[in-house]
């Protein structure tokens, strides 16, 4: 892929143009880091936008809350939500609104992805991580690759290229065909909207959390987390050098290792109930079809560290993928539709005494983490690269 002349520049010169949030979105957001704000405040700078307040109250009384009709006016809804509820479902809809064109053919991937972010980041808030303000999660969920939608819309072409499966890591062609990634385009967004900094470093930071500043790292790591619990909740959308840290993000959000399953299947009902969101928020244009059901796919796993077992234990059985015996599937007293080598765990020298039963299985093969190549070479047979948080269409 060619580098596109001065791309960089011309993505900060369309951040620049873009439009701005709307007025009252900019006000909320400034009242609302006041100490001394007062609900009749906030409800008079939302009460001055009867579009977004329907839509907020549209929300508050749909699945995406649950209150079921209960409230009828603004103020009522600043009451029970709370201040930074509303300022961040006001900034959600109006942010989602302004991009929700972002492409004809890419704009399906990228809204199914981004709701599906926002509903794991939100959940991972309330079990562990940022208890006290869920709502920005889903927020900084929802905005996380706000960076594409910009690529998208400026440079189709170049951003289909740097987009496409295969190759060096995506982030590697972004900066070879933009100058720069979706993150940092994205960063330069959100800081073009004047959006609290909190949200411009998860944005910055979701492919490297551990580089985003201390004080920003609880946010940084749920949607670096979220991110790549959306691939299993939803379909493969990109993969980035954070595929690598899911056992420290797991730590860094306070998320039990055992627990996976459970956030896992809690943020796939909570991606259901974000349709809602998403029709409101693009006046009906875009919508979130849930996935067919597929049928199950017996599997079998080479792994022999007891932590990244768990973990792809939980994502085989959120799945609905029973695992079998290695063993057993070898010696042909089982089968399995697949083999999954976990290749950081499984060491050469236990690759090699494998590899002959390998080589006449007739499952295919995959090997988690990236060095495929070199399973496919001591094997003999293909392997395809699975992360460690993988989608139903990657281990098909």
């Amino acid at each position: 892929m060619t580098v596109a002349v001065n791309s960089a520049d011309l993505i900060r010169r369309t951040v620049r143009d873009l439009p701005p949030l709307p007025r009252v979105v900019q006000k909320l957001v400034r009242v609302v880091a006041d100490d001394r704000v007062s609900a009749a405040d906030v409800s008079r700078i939302l009460g001055s936008d009867q579009a977004l307040a329907g839509k907020i109250l549209k929300l508050v009384n749909s699945p995406f809350y649950g209150q079921s009709g209960e409230i009828a006016t603004v103020t009522r809804a600043v009451v029970v939500l709370g201040f930074s509820a509303v300022r961040n479902l006001a900034l959600g809809l109006s942010a989602a609104g302004l991009l929700r064109k972002v492409g004809p053919e890419y704009q399906l991937r990228f809204w199914r992805h981004s709701l599906a972010t926002a509903a794991a980041a939100e959940v991972l808030s309330c079990l562990g991580g940022m208890p006290e303000n869920p709502e920005e999660a889903f927020v900084a969920g929802l905005l996380h690759d706000v960076g594409h939608a910009v690529m998208a819309m400026i440079a189709p072409r170049e951003f289909a290229a740097a987009f496409a499966p295969g190759g060096p890591d995506l982030l590697e062609r972004e900066r070879a065909g933009f100058g720069l990634t979706h993150a940092k385009a994205g960063q330069l967004l959100l800081k073009r909207w004047k959006l609290p900094d909190e949200l411009c470093d998860a944005v910055r930071f979701h492919h490297n959390p551990q580089a985003a500043p201390d004080e920003h790292a609880a946010l940084g790591a749920v949607v670096a987390l979220a991110d790549m619990m959306a691939n299993v909740i939803d379909t493969a959308y990109e993969r980035g050098t954070a595929e690598n840290e899911v056992l420290r993000l797991v730590g860094a959000v306070r998320l039990p290792a055992d627990r996976l399953l459970p956030a896992l299947r809690e943020a796939s009902i909570r991606l259901e109930e974000c349709r809602t969101f998403l029709q409101v928020a693009t006046d009906g244009e875009v919508d979130h079809e849930p996935l067919a059901p597929r049928p199950p796919r017996r599997a079998a796993l080479a792994c022999t560290d007891a932590d990244r077992a768990l973990v792809l234990g939980q994502v085989f059985e959120y799945h609905r993928c029973p695992v079998v015996p290695l063993k057993a599937v070898l010696t042909g007293e089982d089968v399995a539709d697949v083999i999954v080598v976990d290749r950081p765990s499984v060491s050469d020298s236990q690759l090699a005494q494998l590899a002959p039963l390998l080589r006449v299985s007739s499952a295919s093969l995959r090997a988690v983490a990236d060095p495929a190549a070199s399973v496919t070479t001591a094997v003999g047979r293909s392997a395809a690269a699975l992360p460690l948080l993988f989608s139903r269409d990657e281990l098909d």
